[in-house]
């Protein structure tokens, strides 16, 4: 069976490595899975996933199986979620609140298939030296209000906030330039990783950890709260909390896992549209 990923970075062709979710549901999936290819046109398939690619009319026109893999609450921004799930066979999402939403607008499957990580050939911090001094956090600045209800506890502990993304955040001590080609050098470069809980945010609830599994890749513990904050100021938990999420990532969110959940997904529903 030839299984092709139309990922969202291809099809709005987006700069490469521009696109977090294109990269951990596409790219590193078909690294460890070559039953799974990148998508091109011209070319037979038995299966297209469109990675956040709306690309309806080929979704009209094509008659092998359909597979939409949605990791964004995108009905929130007006995307034709609802025109969607009438032309594909099955849903695939990354956690049970997106799978919960889809099941209230289609009765076609939806598989959680978690996002993962790729630990190969990254920068890892492997040892956890002295008092923390600076913590990091990193992503969209859109989701930078998370970190307004840390400020006044980061502070009361002297610690650093250095803060990653494509826009400065106003209360950070340093602010880095997103770049995903020095990404991982950067937060090594720090004592913990700041992923504030942020409850209030409907948004939010959707999210997968991806980047709380990519920080354990690199060795590098990931703080949500006080106690954590706390804890973490230590290098002897520092180092103890790396090495077992460290550990934990290699085991149970490698992305060489989730190659055979697609397949065996699209099997499944191949074999009861008798394709």
């Amino acid at each position: 069976m030839k299984i092709a990923m139309l990922s969202m970075e291809k099809y709005d062709n987006r700069r490469a490595e521009s696109v977090g979710s294109s990269r951990i549901r596409c790219r590193w999936v078909m690294k460890y899975d070559k039953r799974l290819e990148p998508f091109k046109n011209g070319f037979h398939y038995d299966a297209v996933i469109y990675q956040k690619a709306y690309w309806d009319e080929h979704m009209r026109a094509y008659n092998g199986i359909k597979i939409f893999d949605l990791c964004d609450p995108d009905w929130m921004e007006g995307k034709p979620i609802t025109e969607v799930a009438e032309l594909v066979d099955g849903f695939t999402v990354p956690t049970k609140p997106l799978a919960d939403f889809i099941k209230q607008l289609t009765n076609k499957p939806v598989l959680i298939i978690p996002d993962r990580v790729d630990p190969e050939h990254i920068p890892v911090k492997t040892e956890h030296i002295g008092k923390a001094r600076s913590v990091v956090w990193f992503g969209y600045s859109s989701n930078q209000v998370v970190l307004d209800q840390c400020m006044i506890f980061l502070k009361s502990k002297l610690l650093q906030l250095v803060v990653i993304s494509e826009k400065n955040y106003h209360d950070a001590d340093v602010n880095v330039v997103w770049d995903y080609r020095t990404l991982c050098e950067e937060i090594v470069k720090h004592d913990f990783v700041l992923m504030p809980d942020y409850k209030k945010n409907l948004r939010h609830s959707f999210k997968s950890p991806n980047k709380t599994l990519t920080s354990w890749a690199l060795g590098m513990p990931v703080a949500t709260g006080p106690e954590d904050i706390i804890r973490f100021m230590d290098p002897a938990e520092r180092q103890k909390e790396a090495d077992l999420r460290r550990a934990e990532v290699l085991e149970k969110h490698h992305s060489r896992l989730s190659g055979q959940e697609y397949v065996t997904f699209i099997e499944e529903i191949a074999k009861k549209k008798g394709a």
